[in-house]
């Protein structure tokens, strides 16, 4: 079905990484007291918005890397590489999800829409300058513009719930996606190098550190001291399992796939509850 192949095409399955939008939201604890149905409506179009604009930047980037994912044994399966896309359909597809793009961001609030359309041009002005000319260029500044994509989602989260961002969330969420953008580079790559390996190694234990220094000032381990050390030690294990799973196991899988996983999304759940449960309810 035509319809499989576009939506395999613009990633469909990186939907999921609009879940960054929700977390000021998630982690301020505001739901816990009063549940706002506009607010998670907005924020949904919001996740909706920026997959239809982050569908462009995919079918942008598989035009320029076509010949070079044709060699791939996995990117040439590949809706573009394997030419079961023409590039009418692909210039069709554009128009729809511009079209779809600014359909909602104007149904969303008149006093955030210049911003989040001025946040998602730069994401798109990003990702094209990244796709054109950083991506051969630098593993490194090539990764940190691939993380700078999760950064814009926190932004516009925080903008459409209006929530201040906490210093330690934007920390943790830059560290994180630069560890998820490295990790995805380190999979497709087919010449792994102990550079890549240390690199990885090290941004894992930083988000560790940042995160057990977070809990201690935030939360603290002082009281219920057993639940604290459990939540820390847990979100430790979450942290080294990726790791494993990407370099020791020597996998290929994308990293979206490995954390859309049944056990992940269960242990990654089972943190972040109690995680809000120490921190708001206990």
């Amino acid at each position: 079905m035509k319809l499989k192949v576009y939506l395999e095409a613009i990633r469909i399955k990186n939907i999921a990484k609009n879940i960054v939008i929700f977390l000021p939201f998630l982690f301020s604890g505001g739901f816990l007291d009063n549940f706002d149905i506009q607010l998670t409506l907005n924020l949904l179009k919001t996740c909706l918005l920026f997959f239809f604009i982050s569908g462009i930047v995919y079918l942008f980037n598989d035009i320029q890397d076509m010949e070079e994912d044709k060699q791939h044994p996995v990117k040439k399966l590949r809706p573009i590489p394997s030419g079961q896309v023409s590039k009418s359909e692909i210039n069709l597809l554009v128009i729809v999800l511009f079209l779809l793009f600014i359909f909602f961001l104007f149904t969303l609030n008149e006093t955030n829409r210049t911003y989040i359309f001025i946040l998602c041009l730069i994401y798109l002005i990003l990702n094209i300058f990244y796709s054109k000319f950083i991506k051969k260029w630098s593993y490194l500044v090539g990764s940190i513009f691939v993380s700078s994509g999760f950064f814009i989602r926190l932004l516009l989260g925080a903008s459409v719930a209006e929530i201040n961002l906490k210093i330690w969330l934007v920390s943790l969420l830059i560290i994180s996606s630069f560890f998820i953008s490295i990790l995805k580079k380190y999979s497709d790559s087919e010449n792994k190098s102990r550079f890549q390996y240390r690199i990885i190694f090290f941004t894992g234990l930083v988000i560790a550190i940042t995160y057990c220094i977070h809990f201690q000032f935030e939360i603290g381990y002082g009281n219920y001291f057993v639940l604290s050390i459990s939540n820390s030690l847990l979100a430790i294990y979450i942290i080294f399992r990726v790791f494993k799973t990407f370099t020791l196991n020597n996998s290929h899988n994308d990293p979206v796939e490995y954390f859309l996983q049944l056990p992940n999304l269960v242990l990654n759940s089972f943190w972040f509850l109690s995680y809000i449960y120490l921190r708001y309810i206990l």
